[in-house]
């Protein structure tokens, strides 16, 4: 009996497989918006200079073009090298940011800041209940644009497309019960991992869904913005944020203890945790469109 569920559970991601292959082969002018989501959704960028020229820009001009009625965010962070900063931020500023419509903003850092302080800064732009955060390492296709129409972002308050934080929504109802993300983390890695914790204890959930329209690329860059910080894990994330996390967090033998994938380890808390508050990380120095965050108000 076995056998015919297994035939046709297999035959169904077949089937699933093709019409994904085939939704991603259409043109972006065969999926034009159907409804207003600038409402409900803001979508938001993090990036940094090496990822520019090859990344970000396909990306920010996909979505753009995809996504016309929502919010853009984009977060730039800087670098050790500060010629090399303000020459890479005088190109965003004439290629993107002197072209870019009213409803997209941008964040500049003139020197390395932690990815959860750019999350937040992103998030206390976010004109909308709901904000899609992207890393820029990814491949995203016009179909993105129907499946997005179809989701109820408010809902749920937590979602991880295709069950990683490379891409995922947050809603600020969210934000408002349990805190921010933590800005004392700071360089890249376990800022996600500590807030899954906290969902843990506050009882919240994670929904995950699949979107074959969104293909994460996985890029290794040869340097990021915290090289001369913290060495490196895991190929890009920084050792000084793991040790953060486990100033925060221990390993626990408890089950009912939040369990942390990556780690393959359930955890606790170590001591009190104080709240992490929006308005704390929030950019300031603002010019149009443009906030210089590292810059006098």
């Amino acid at each position: 009996m076995a056998q015919p569920a297994n035939l046709k559970y297999h035959l169904y991601l077949g089937l699933r497989e093709v019409a994904d292959l085939t939704r991603n082969a259409l043109p972006a002018w065969l999926v034009p918006p159907r409804r207003d989501l600038g409402q409900e959704i803001s979508i938001a960028i993090t990036t940094f200079s090496e990822r520019y020229e090859n990344l970000l820009k396909p990306l920010y001009f996909r979505l753009s073009s995809m996504f016309p009625d929502v919010q853009i965010i984009v977060g730039i962070n800087g670098q050790a090298d500060q010629g090399s900063q303000l020459e890479y931020l005088n190109r965003v500023q004439e290629e993107l940011i002197s072209k870019a419509p009213p409803n997209h903003i941008f964040i500049l850092h003139d020197k390395p800041v932690g990815l959860a302080r750019i999350w937040n800064e992103l998030l206390s732009l976010s004109q909308s209940p709901a904000t899609i955060i992207l890393n820029d390492d990814l491949d995203v296709r016009p179909w993105f644009r129907r499946w997005a129409e179809k989701v109820d972002w408010t809902t749920d308050r937590l979602i991880r497309l295709n069950h990683t934080w490379s891409h995922f929504s947050i809603t600020r109802s969210l934000i408002d019960r349990i805190g921010a993300f933590d800005s004392d983390f700071p360089g890249i890695g376990f800022e996600d991992l500590d807030y899954e914790a906290r969902l843990h204890f506050s009882a919240e959930p994670i929904v995950n869904l699949r979107c074959a329209q969104i293909r994460n690329l996985d890029h290794h860059p040869k340097k990021t913005s915290f090289d001369h910080i913290s060495d490196r894990i895991w190929g890009k994330y920084s050792s000084l944020n793991e040790q953060h996390f486990f100033s925060k967090w221990e390993r626990s033998p408890d089950p009912g203890d939040a369990y942390i994938r990556m780690l393959r380890a359930h955890v606790r808390a170590i001591g009190n945790h104080h709240a992490h508050r929006l308005n704390d990380t929030a950019p300031r120095g603002r010019l149009g469109n443009t906030f210089y965050a590292d810059r006098p108000a």
